[in-house]
């Protein structure tokens, strides 16, 4: 049902791709029946791009952007998963934009030559939020980035679309309407 509703649903814009990995959520169809929703998902839509799970490293105009969905429970400060990864990378290797998900948190900043992004959650608070008292932060981060010949950022302009617990409705996306963009 979940592939389906991403197929049906996920808007369709002529001459955009949308680069994709997989987090612990759909990890979970891998591990209880060897399903990989993101593999079905790349299969029947040539405008999304399954990456992998948990992390993947993409080129886009010269710009090298890591996604990252690692494991692990969250920290009290909102920089430090991020910077503790981005301090695991060596000098020559490192990207200059790094998307990190898993925590449904969201957060900005530059370390190291390196824009770090937490990237929000699109789920609700789960249970096992709620009973260890963590915040979950649910939108989506868009990215308008401006970059020379050789890859460096000259300009990043964030835009991020937040949405807060009273705006979920139960079982929604049984029942939505196909998202348009014009």
């Amino acid at each position: 049902e979940q592939v389906g509703y991403v197929i049906d649903n996920y808007p369709y814009v002529k001459g955009i791709k949308t680069y994709f990995i997989q987090g612990s959520h759909d990890e979970t169809h891998l591990k209880n029946g060897g399903a990989t929703p993101g593999y079905w998902i790349s299969k029947t839509r040539d405008d999304m791009i399954y990456l992998g799970q948990d992390n993947a490293t993409i080129t886009l105009n010269g710009v090298k952007i890591e996604m990252d969905h690692p494991g692990g429970g969250s920290s009290k400060a909102l920089s430090y998963k991020p910077q503790q990864a981005i301090e695991g990378m060596s000098s020559g290797n490192k990207p200059k934009i790094f998307l990190q998900g898993h925590f449904h948190k969201y957060y900005y900043f530059f370390y190291r030559n390196v824009h770090a992004f937490l990237i929000p959650a699109l789920c609700a608070q789960s249970q096992f939020m709620r009973k260890n008292k963590m915040a979950n932060i649910m939108g989506a981060v868009f990215l308008d980035i401006y970059s020379d010949a050789k890859g460096n950022i000259q300009m990043l302009k964030t835009d991020e679309l937040l949405f807060d617990e009273s705006d979920v409705i139960e079982d929604d996306y049984k029942k939505c309407k196909a998202l348009v963009l014009k």
